[in-house]
């Protein structure tokens, strides 16, 4: 539901009041169904997790999650969903929530949902971070995987692939050890990471940790048991979903491990 203060609706005109009303109205279809949807002009919802630990739901073409830390020693932005308007309002969000220096985009895994909107981080000259196993296999499906999207949805809009800046293998920290990105083997892709604030107690699993389990092409259903055990093993309360509902507790784990016994 659209709440505005009282002070703002006295300065709204009778259209303006119209135009937000029906604005309301249209919420609830797109926010509680994950798609799929042809659209790329949806707002995002931008939340505060905890401490410095904010979620990202983008709703255009299939529900996915992300995060960004804002910190006034500086921002991390951990995925850069689907689209170059997605990455817009990622930007716009932060900088209208935190006046720190915007340090990195970490991408989580190769996938579109993951990578897709890294254009509008190259022009602002923000730095791509992925893991070594993230590069070559965006050369090897990105052109299928946009083809695939092209022919679903008439909204997508093809762009070229963006090279990484910085390179890490099984771990990386960033901003002084509060943040860990951990490769914990291969299961949902052969490079997905999770990131855990450390601080905030809150892990963003990526679309490793998502209930089903969605766009699992690249997966290695043998990878899980192994995986999520090296994620258990980490100081965590909250999980940032990367699809579905944004947030979960550690439940999760088990919920994708027994998914993962059924996949094919």
């Amino acid at each position: 539901m659209l709440r505005l203060s009282s002070a703002l609706l006295r300065t709204l005109t009778p259209l303006a009041l119209i135009g937000l009303s029906v604005f309301a109205a249209c919420q609830e279809p797109w926010e509680s169904n994950p798609g799929p949807r042809d659209r790329n002009d949806l707002p995002i919802r931008f939340e505060k997790v905890r401490g410095a630990v904010y979620s990202v739901e983008d709703f255009n073409y299939y529900k996915t999650n992300s995060a960004v830390y804002l910190h006034p020693d500086g921002a991390y932005f951990f995925d850069a969903s689907w689209s170059y308007k997605t990455a817009r309002q990622m930007l716009w969000k932060a900088a209208a929530n935190s006046l720190a220096e915007f340090r990195g985009v970490v991408l989580t895994s190769f996938p579109l949902h993951r990578s897709g909107g890294l254009d509008p981080f190259r022009s602002e000259r923000i730095r791509i971070i992925m893991n070594e196993r993230t590069p070559p296999l965006m050369r090897a499906n990105w052109d299928r995987l946009q083809l695939g999207m092209a022919r679903n949805f008439s909204t997508w809009r093809p762009l070229a692939p963006q090279g990484a800046d910085e390179l890490f293998r099984d771990e990386l920290t960033l901003a002084n050890g509060r943040i860990r990105v951990i490769f914990p083997g291969a299961a949902h892709t052969p490079d997905n990471s999770v990131v855990l604030f450390v601080e905030e107690r809150v892990l963003y699993g990526g679309s490793l940790l998502a209930d089903p389990p969605v766009f699992t092409e690249f997966a290695d259903p043998s990878g899980y048991a192994a995986a999520l055990d090296r994620i258990a093993a980490l100081p965590f309360d909250t999980v940032i979903c990367g699809h579905g509902a944004a947030l979960a507790d550690r439940e999760i784990l088990e919920r994708v491990r027994a998914a993962a016994r059924r996949l094919p």
